[in-house]
Parts: structure tokens; C-alpha cells; sequence
């Protein structure tokens, strides 16, 4: 018997460091199924949270995925008088928002926030937006308690490895400014390309809010409710042939709605001229919606706030 513990042991001795190595050599590479972990990746997540990290005391805080970090642009609400910064992110739930928040909230300090909540989004079990921020941000206790909520494989396995070389990784690292179409232009915001979406049916979706996107995203309220920080969500504008595909989009217009200040913006944009893909827009886009969002909407909503 005591033989047979010794070699268990040496056993563990021998695999840890082994298995410690291999994590090493092939957690980022996408080899594990289990380790989804890309630090510099098509967001430039890490590169805007380092930026968010030294941003202080902004009129108006952006939040939300993809469609908010592609869409609200900085540069534009400066030449309204305004500093603003978008901590949006690829695929951001409102669970991986508590989560920057928790990080963020009282660094950027915002007067306002402006939370872009889609009807994709809402619906999504947020697993590809938590491992974009497990793998470019230093792991918290609050990127752990969203690993274990999940229960997510994924999620464990990429939090678990960064964890144990997040700090060696990040050591001097520095994201390119242009990662594929996509370019960095600063305060949070990224830039597509100006090409014209060619529109084509889309698949059929369900896109009633899950339950625990919908407790997250009344938890970020609570966060901001507390700071006294008032917050308005918003539906950004979507192409024609994607709208067309949500089922139970009366569902989620009712649940965003009963939550607070929400309005679902339509502005009067082409699908084949204002947009990238179904749902990002374009620079021209881009352009015409923050004019019209804020001359709009965002202008008159702070005034009565």
C-alpha cells in the first residue's frame, strides 16, 4: 500500500509540471477545446482597457459589443464638448459588463452612460465575449465568480490558464494598431473599413432575452443606480434583412423597456449603403447615426437628467 501512494505521488510530481508545460505550449494556439484564450485579438480589447485604465472623469460612458465599440465614436462627442470613452467589446452580455464595471466604473467615473443592448446579444450565452476578456485583462475575482456561474468548460479552462500566465503574456506586450480590417482610432473606438454591405436573407432567430442576461444586465443598473449615474439603453440600428429574421423581438422591446430609459433607434439608413455587414455600419454610417443620435436623442435625454 505505501508503495503504491509513493508512486501516485511521484506520479503527480512527474505530471503537473508536464501538464503546467503543455498548457503553456498549446492553451493559446486553439489546439485545446477546453482553452479559448487569444490575448490580442480583432476587438483590441487589451489595448482600450489599458487606455480606459488611465481615463479619467468622462462626460459619457459607452458600453455594450461590437455594436457599440464600432458604432459610438469618440472623436465625433468631443466636437460636441463632450469626453466620452466606448468600453464595449466583441460580444459583451451584459454579463461580462458587471464584470468591466466592477474593474472600470470608478476609474472612468462617468456623469452618463449610453448601455447598447441588441436583441443577438441579449439572447447570446455570452461564453466567445468571456473569453475575450478573460484573455486580455488581468483575472479578478469577478472574472472568476463569471467563469463558475457559467459552468462553461470553455470558460474554466481559459480562465484557469490565464490565470497562471496572464501576468508573463501581457509583460510587454503591445497590440497592433490594425488587427485584420479593423483599426484602433482610440478612446475605446474601433474602425471598420467603408465597404458596402450586399444585402442577402438572413437565418431565422430567436431572440428572447435569456433569464440571466437580462438579472445581469439589472445588476449593471443597480451599479450605476447607486452612483447616481444615469444610464440609457440603447438599440442601435440593424440592417432591414437581419430585423426581419428576429422571432420574439416584441419580447425583448418589452423586457428592455421595463428596465428603464430604452429606445430602439431606426434612422433612416441604406442597407447597401450604410452598412458593413448585417449588423455593424459603415464609416458613412457611422457617421450619420452619431449626428443623429445625438442631435436626437443623447442631447435632450442628458438635459432632463
Amino acid at each position: 500500500m505505501k508503495r503504491f501512494v509513493r508512486n501516485i505521488l511521484f506520479f503527480l510530481l512527474l505530471a503537473l509540471p508536464c501538464c503546467t508545460l503543455l498548457c503553456w505550449a498549446l492553451g493559446g494556439t486553439g489546439i485545446m477545446r477546453t482553452v479559448s484564450y487569444h490575448l490580442g485579438n480583432y476587438g483590441h480589447l487589451f489595448t482600450r482597457l489599458q487606455e480606459a485604465r488611465q481615463c479619467r472623469d468622462v462626460d459619457v460612458l459607452f458600453l455594450g459589443s461590437s455594436h457599440s465599440y464600432r458604432t459610438f465614436d469618440p472623436q465625433y462627442y468631443e466636437q460636441q464638448g463632450l469626453s466620452t470613452f466606448n468600453l464595449g467589446s466583441s460580444n459583451q452580455t451584459p454579463v461580462q459588463t458587471a464584470v468591466l464595471l466592477e474593474q472600470l466604473l470608478d476609474t472612468l467615473n462617468p456623469r452618463y452612460v449610453v448601455f447598447e443592448v441588441h436583441p443577438d446579444i441579449m439572447s447570446n450565452d455570452g461564453v466567445e465575449g468571456a473569453v475575450d476578456l478573460i484573455s486580455n485583462t488581468p483575472v479578478t475575482c469577478a472574472t472568476w465568480r463569471m467563469a463558475l456561474h457559467s459552468r462553461s468548460s470553455k470558460e474554466l479552462g481559459t480562465v484557469l490558464y490565464a490565470t497562471l500566465w496572464n501576468r508573463i503574456r501581457m509583460a510587454g506586450f503591445e497590440e497592433d494598431k490594425v488587427i485584420g480590417e479593423v483599426s484602433y482610432e482610440g478612446r475605446g473606438f474601433c474602425q471598420l473599413p467603408d465597404r458596402c454591405y450586399s444585402p442577402h436573407p438572413c437565418v431565422s432567430r430567436n431572440v428572447e432575452p435569456l433569464p440571466e442576461q437580462v438579472e445581469a444586465l439589472r445588476k449593471c443598473l443597480e451599479m450605476l443606480d447607486e452612483r447616481n449615474i444615469p444610464c440609457l439603453l440603447v438599440q442601435v440600428p440593424a440592417t432591414a434583412t437581419l430585423t426581419s429574421s428576429w422571432q420574439n423581438y416584441g419580447v425583448f422591446l418589452e423586457q428592455m423597456t421595463s428596465l428603464g430609459d430604452f429606445v430602439a433607434l431606426q434612422p433612416c439608413l441604406d442597407d447597401s449603403l450604410h452598412y458593413y455587414d448585417e449588423d455593424h455600419l459603415n464609416n458613412a454610417g457611422v457617421n450619420l447615426f452619431n449626428d443623429y443620435f445625438y442631435h436626437t436623442v443623447l442631447e435632450a435625454w442628458m438635459e432632463k437628467r
